[in-house]
């Protein structure tokens, strides 16, 4: 069994189409929310989501969409463009959206935007990894795949980080681990490249494989500023942060 994992595409489809041009073999593809926001195309990406993706969750940028408390807790530019993406969504494609779930579990694995614990929280430190591996722990559940932060890489329960591109690095069975795929369509690790994962059903555990790729920014960039996106939103894709 071979999985791809996406998160945080935030309306770029360009980023989409080139993912699709790289022919991964997989049997699945789980999309870990945020498909919306930012970006310059929300309708299509929900579209291609709907058809490609065999398990897709709501990140907060699908939640704001109908929750006036998680717009609150965004910042202006991101709240700005969530009403500009409900706009541009159809009733289908929001009603579509509705229907996600704010996470799943399917074992072994805690499917989450944010952290098993609570889908608004960044994942970013020591305390944040304690809290996400004591819910896997509770849940009887041994890796919580997650996005939200758009930075990739995993941390084991010792709380070591780790990654490498293309380099694969194994999962132990009865071992927990925390691993973000990284963001599809707006990176912010400084590597301006799309990211995603693979991961592979070994005898000894899963297996995970982090994955690079370029994509054509300078039409983002274009269709994004032709809209009305504001510059600030547009011109980071460049410098991915």
């Amino acid at each position: 069994m071979r999985i791809a994992i996406v998160s945080d595409i935030h309306a770029n489809l360009a980023s989409l189409q080139a993912f699709e041009k790289l022919s991964l073999d997989y049997d699945e593809l789980y999309c870990l929310g945020d498909v919306v926001g930012y970006g310059p195309f929300p309708e299509a990406c929900v579209s291609w989501i709907q058809q490609h993706a065999s398990l897709v969750i709501q990140g907060n940028h699908e939640r704001a969409l109908f929750d006036s408390h998680e717009r609150h807790l965004m910042n202006p530019m991101a709240r700005d463009q969530i009403l500009w993406t409900k706009r541009h969504l159809s009733s289908e494609s929001l009603g579509i959206i509705s229907l996600w779930p704010i996470d799943t579990k399917k074992s072994p694995f805690w499917i989450c935007h944010g952290s098993p614990d609570d889908p608004d929280r960044y994942i970013t430190g020591p305390k944040e990894v304690s809290l996400a591996l004591y819910a896997l722990e509770e849940a009887g559940l041994f890796i919580a795949l997650f996005g939200h932060t758009h930075y990739p890489g995993l941390v084991d329960e010792e709380g070591n980080f780790w990654y490498e591109i293309e380099k694969p690095f194994l999962l132990q069975k009865g071992k927990r681990y925390l691993v973000n795929p990284g963001s599809i369509g707006q990176p912010r690790d400084g590597d301006p490249r799309a990211s995603c994962c693979l991961l592979t059903s070994r005898r000894q555990g899963w297996e995970v494989q982090f994955i690079r790729y370029e994509y054509d920014i300078a039409s983002t960039i274009e269709s994004m500023l032709s809209l009305g996106i504001r510059q600030e939103l547009a011109y980071r894709l460049l410098a991915g942060r």
